[in-house]
């Protein structure tokens, strides 16, 4: 039935004929697996019932083994030696308030297995209690007897006994759990999974002195269905021996039931029998199906309807696959959702999520056990948190994010901005630079620009756009339909605009407009209250919403005032609270005990607690980690420093972890430095938009950036100008008076520079002055530097910091899927197949190929393989070490280097694809693609999937009929054509074959 042909595409087929032949050199040597894994995965285990790539801990028929993923190893031979740290993070205390339980968490290399026990009147730690590894998120149990650690790398959580401060149980769970939340009377609790995008549902018992938990295993396929329903259809239709009697067109109907029930399953989509290749394939072109399209790309064998909708087989295999959905708990957003907080309405009936890889909040229909709908944010949701008001029965939900805009356009410019015309006074055009000197060539020898790559709604552009916001939701205002129109959801709030609704408000950082490159007037001043940088956790407390803010070392204390006149009066910030080095998450003390007005904050590198008392504003820190060593103590724990925090930005509100978020990205594509365009007079405008980099597994696939411009030891440099613009220093700052600064050296006798375009706001040279603002700005650092780490640095120290931290580890997670997957076995035979060439480019153990013999360049950069627009191609990228050499500056740090530069756009390295798994979908070098399947499947490739909700971008839809849009192809705009397979042979794969290649690159470690 599923012997589907494959007719060869009449567009021209572009294979890399002279890099293809190396293939067969670089496989996988036998046995090799991407991966350590645990027992039984050098053989073939069976798949899971609920059709998505998991562990092994639903393989069909697997029974539960407790499990802890080993560390990643470092794949840097000589690191610099670093401190034992413990890394406290979450928190919880008892309701007596005599006891604040803190989890050890420690980092990527060496997780902690510990959860710190500190007695709140002696100010101490009394004891530490073992549990399982990488401890995450605490919860306390209504009862207040039972705490239960969720545990990031262990597949159970921990449950402590807190009247005896001892081990409890476990309850069996699975990887990169993230959060828990209980109902009010205990006896239900739900917990989010990163990496499979589901909230998980557990039955609880707790009585006075025993906890027991069990996982509730939702959805998937039914067997006995099958076997006794489907099953016999299939073979009846399709069993005969020349048809699908044996495994043909990727499917098997004989006589093996179980072979046949996993075949079925490979070849349906869970909840949407519409678009399930087992029966588009048999159905007919009338019907939606392909069975008789002759004329399109594929058909089934001799053009055959096997079946139509009206047949009884036909419904039967329907009804089986409209009754299943993802599993084993409720699937949240799109694909690559990567779910984080949890909040449970007031009433039980709804779950609202938060979403690190969407950029929305889903709404779980508890009663249905499922999505109802979700909202729009247009960035990750960091923590939400819910207040209640007994005397209107008014319900707020409160998400953290990062700002909404991306370094885009505000709005659309279609006879401006975006013109086609070279002679329009508006007309954009690129930045392409002389690479000899740096300086940009003039503009008749740029190229113009036309349309944006996206908008965003804001004004600013670069990383001015990073703000910090709170986002506050009349949760009874949400229209969440009761009859939910599955397997396809709508959003029903976008709250993507800076605006003050009675349904919903939008606030963002206090100094959104306060540097002169920032404009001014975009962001109405009375939403512009965001005290702090990266809004990391709430908690809300009485009327109080406490806000801990990550990257500026503060509490925010709001007054929430539901019923305010004025819409945007529902939050008012009232105290501000100074906290340790990068504190992460906040404790409130029970009213009538020991703890009563105090704050608890964890300080993530600050190895400590912040003990806050609100009466009197103190705060004190009380070490409970491991402090033998000061932090900072080592150059990569001062880099470390400088990536996760705001204090060394010019206006106190960006880092690199605003964009890097948790060291991977906030999932949109950025208009960074590194893409800015250009008008007429030489002011730079928002030019394209590139995508966020992990900041992990760096010193092993340099050099990198897509253009190969820079080392270890450059490339955060080159970005960290963002923070410290020199714009910001043409007049006091937030951070300080510095326009009595001058450089040592007298106006006439400094020598003649070329000064780095990302520090300006045009083509027009700072001359003389720009000396200045730049010992103003190193001026900024020393002082800054004092206040934390009690010595002076220039701002070029931290450029050794910063690599010192790239460089030290991988910080890469371990793979929780099943690397004996039958799925990722086929998938890494394909990657390993000349036709494919996956290989060739993405060799292991690195899945890159950054080697001078296949590059023949110092950038190691190849000929482009897929479309770029425009905009993506408009700025020429300058190494800082290419910069040092061109003004002759002679420095200590990789002095060998003479640097890197883009000398032909478009020209890109080859893209890592370690860790694919953890990171958010945004992928290729302009961060459209929004799936692994899309960056490896040729355009209108049958096996291209639906989205859930519909993607957007900016608010902006991007993706025709919300399927997925495959971009392995190469445009050619002037001939409105294109060349399929540029990126690896892949049109000609099945849809089984395009999914079997994505589960081996979401399984590589």
């Amino acid at each position: 039935m599923m012997n589907t042909h494959t007719r060869k595409s009449n567009r021209t087929r572009a294979f890399l004929p002279a890099l293809l032949f190396l293939a067969a050199l670089f496989v996988f040597h036998p046995g090799e697996r991407p991966r350590a894994a645990g027992p039984g995965a050098a053989g073939v285990s069976n798949p899971s019932v609920y059709g998505i790539l998991t562990s092994d801990r639903w393989a069909f028929g697997a029974s539960y083994e407790r499990r802890d993923l080993e560390p990643v190893k470092n794949n840097n031979p000589y690191p610099e030696p670093q401190p034992e740290r413990d890394h406290p993070k979450a928190m919880e205390i008892t309701p007596d308030g005599k006891k604040l339980y803190i989890a050890l968490a420690g980092n990527e290399a060496e997780p902690g297995n510990q959860v710190a026990v500190f007695d709140v009147e002696k100010k101490t730690v009394v004891k530490k209690i073992r549990v399982g590894s990488s401890p995450w998120h605490i919860a306390m149990h209504p009862k207040g007897r039972f705490a239960v650690v969720i545990n990031r790398l262990s597949n159970y959580a921990s449950v402590i006994d807190t009247a005896l401060d001892e081990p409890a149980g476990e309850i069996p769970l699975d990887f990169y759990c993230q959060y828990m939340v209980f109902n009010k009377k205990g006896t239900r609790a739900y917990v989010s999974n990163r990496y499979l995008g589901q909230a998980l549902v557990l039955d609880v018992k707790a009585g006075r002195d025993r906890f027991k938990a069990r996982m509730q295993t939702l959805g998937g396929f039914d067997l006995k269905t099958f076997e006794k329903k489907v099953f016999p259809a299939l073979t009846k239709s399709c069993g005969a021996a020349a048809c699908h009697g044996v495994s043909r067109g990727d499917f098997y109907a004989g006589e093996n039931v179980l072979k046949a029930f996993f075949s079925a399953i490979e070849n349906s989509t869970p909840g949407d029998p519409d678009d399930s290749l087992l029966l588009k394939a048999v159905r007919p072109r009338a019907e939606g199906g392909f069975a008789d399209d002759l004329s399109g790309a594929n058909f089934h064998a001799g053009g055959k309807v096997a079946w139509s909708k009206k047949d009884r087989g036909y419904k039967k295999t329907a009804r089986w696959i409209s009754e299943a959905s993802e599993g084993p708990g409720i699937p949240v957003g799109n694909f690559g959702s990567k779910p984080f907080s949890l909040q449970l309405s007031h009433d039980e009936k709804y779950l609202y999520v938060g979403n690190l890889g969407t950029q929305d909040i889903s709404i779980i229909d508890l009663k249905q056990k499922k999505e109802a709908g979700g909202i729009y944010t247009q960035n990750v949701v960091l923590d939400l948190a819910l207040f209640h008001d007994k005397k209107t029965d008014k319900e707020m939900l409160f998400a953290l994010s990062m700002g909404l805009g991306f370094g885009a356009a505000r709005e659309r410019d279609p006879f401006g901005g975006e013109t086609e015309d070279a002679r329009n006074p508006a007309a954009q055009f690129s930045v392409r630079r002389d690479i000899d000197t740096t300086e940009p060539l003039p503009v008749h020898q740029q190229k113009i620009l036309g349309a944006f790559d996206a908008i965003d709604g804001t004004a600013a552009f670069k990383m001015a756009d990073i703000q910090n916001d709170v986002i506050a939701i009349d949760a009874g205002a949400l229209k969440i339909p009761k009859k939910i129109p599955s397997p396809r959801l709508d959003y029903v709030l976008k709250a993507n605009r800076y605006e003050a609704h009675r349904a919903w408000t939008r606030y963002t950082s206090d100094s959104a407009e306060v540097l002169p490159q920032e404009p001014s007037g975009d962001i109405p001043p009375e939403l512009q209250r965001v005290i702090g940088a990266f809004p990391e956790a709430a908690r809300v407390c009485g009327d109080r919403l406490y806000t801990v803010m990550l990257g500026s070392y503060e509490l925010v204390e709001w007054k929430i005032n539901p019923s305010a006149a004025e819409p945007s009066d529902c939050l008012e910030p009232v105290a501000v609270y100074p906290t340790g080095i990068m504190p992460r998450e906040v404790v409130c003390g029970p009213a009538e005990t020991v703890a009563e007005g105090l704050l608890f904050v964890s300080n993530f590198l600050g190895e400590t607690v912040s003990v806050i008392d609100r009466k009197s504003g103190e705060s004190k820190e009380h070490v409970v980690g491991n402090l033998s060593r000061p932090f900072p103590d080592s150059n990569a724990e001062r880099g470390q420093m400088f990536v996760n925090t705001a204090v060394f930005s010019v206006d106190g509100d960006t880092s690199c972890m605003s964009c890097h978020i948790y060291d991977t990205s906030d999932a949109r594509g950025w208009g960074a430095g590194q893409a800015i365009a250009q008008t007429r007079d030489g002011k730079f405008v928002n030019g394209g938009s590139l995508a966020i980099p992990q900041i992990k597994n760096l010193f092993a696939t340099q050099p990198f950036y897509f253009e190969g411009t820079h080392t270890c030891f450059d490339a955060q440099f080159d970005d960290a100008r963002e923070h410290v613009a020199l714009q910001g220093f043409l007049e006091p700052n937030p951070q300080g008076d510095f326009t009595g600064v001058s450089h040592p050296v007298p106006p006439g006798q400094r020598p003649e520079e070329h000064e780095e375009i990302q520090d300006k706001m045009s083509t027009d040279s700072f001359g003389d002055l720009y000396f200045d603002l730049r010992e103003r700005r190193d001026e900024f650092i020393r002082r800054a530097s004092m206040k934390y780490f009690g010595k002076a640095f220039n701002f070029r120290d931290f450029q050794r910091f910063i690599g010192e931290f790239q460089a030290a580890e991988t910080r890469l997670l371990p793979n929780p899927h099943d690397p004996a997957n039958p799925s990722v076995a086929r998938g890494k035979r394909l990657f390993n197949r000349l036709d494919t060439g996956c290989v060739t480019c993405h060799r292991p153990p690195e899945f890159t190929n950054k080697t001078e013999t296949l590059s023949n360049n110092h950038e190691r950069v190849l000929p482009s393989i897929i479309s770029f627009t425009r905009r993506e191609k408009a700025f020429t990228l300058v190494g800082p070490h290419w910069m040092d050499s061109v003004n002759g500056y002679k420095r200590d740090l990789e002095y060998w280097e003479k640097g890197r530069v883009e000398r032909q756009e478009g020209h890109m390295t080859v893209f890592p694809l370690r860790g694919l798994f953890d990171r958010p979908f945004a992928f290729l070098h302009h961060g459209r693609a929004r799936s692994v399947r899309e960056v490896i499947a040729s355009p209108d490739h049958y096996a291209l999937r639906k989205f859930k909700y519909p993607p957007l971008r900016g608010g902006e839809e991007i993706r025709e009929d919300r399927r997925e849009r495959g971009f392995n192809e190469l445009s050619f705009i002037e001939e409105r054509t294109y060349v399929p397979d540029t990126h690896g042979g892949t049109s000609h794969l099945s849809a089984v074959q395009i999914r079997d290649l994505e589960n081996f690159l979401l399984s590589i470690e």
